[in-house]
């Protein structure tokens, strides 16, 4: 789903500068790296896309890391808000980033489910502007990830308003590959009703080059 229809380039330069900013500032090593970013975000709810099935209130990407560092500092993503008329209404929402172990039951995919639940931030979300980086702070959590894990993003924004004033938000998907690390080019999503699925068309059918998220991951050791 397109982000910003009107300022495409102005949006994608701004959040990639901001990206390496974030890089330089970080004396943790980059782990994991997703950032070739594209005028496209996955909703987290209905948007209009004929046969598109309604990922529910979750989205994941299982993700092995690059290096040795494993002690998690940071999660920077791109995340983005948009309704049916390209004019979404300003938002104060709640953005969490959760960390799972792949040890949940198998999925039809092969791929292990979202197990065990490991490490949490959250952080507040204002908008406008209505494409934003925001930083998951795992500082001093203690949060010690294996080599590949899953990352879960979710809002409080409501998943069921594209059509209203609200829109509906969602993670920023990526034009490529990750540049450092790697993972499934598959994606997770799941609601309060029912399991963890995994698709690797709908996102890509939607607009996506990848079913990967804009993402860069930071750890110590």
């Amino acid at each position: 789903m397109f982000a910003s229809r009107k300022y495409h380039l102005t949006v994608v330069v701004c959040l990639l500068a901001m990206f390496v900013i974030a890089g330089r500032s970080a004396r943790a090593d980059v782990v994991y790296q997703a950032v070739t970013l594209e005028n496209n975000y996955v909703p987290f709810g209905e948007d209009g896309t004929p046969n598109r099935p309604v990922p529910g209130d979750q989205l994941g990407d299982t993700i092995t890391l690059d290096g040795t560092a494993r002690n998690l500092t940071r999660i920077t993503m791109n995340i983005a808000l948009n309704n049916s008329a390209g004019s979404p209404a300003p938002a104060d929402d709640t953005w969490t980033a959760d960390i799972y172990l792949n040890d949940g039951p198998p999925d039809p995919s092969g791929l292990l489910q979202p197990g065990t639940l490991i490490g949490t931030s959250s952080i507040e979300v204002l908008m406008p502007p209505f494409s934003v980086t925001v930083v998951f702070d795992f500082t001093g959590q203690g949060v010690v990830v294996p080599d590949s894990f899953t990352v879960v993003v979710h809002s409080t924004h409501p998943t069921d308003t594209f059509f209203g004033s609200e829109g509906v938000a969602g993670p920023f998907s990526n034009a490529a590959p990750p540049m450092i690390g790697s993972g499934p080019n598959t994606m997770w999503y799941t609601d309060s009703s029912a399991g963890w699925i995994t698709n690797d068309t709908w996102a890509i059918n939607d607009g996506a080059s990848t079913n990967y998220f804009t993402m860069q991951i930071e750890a110590d050791n």
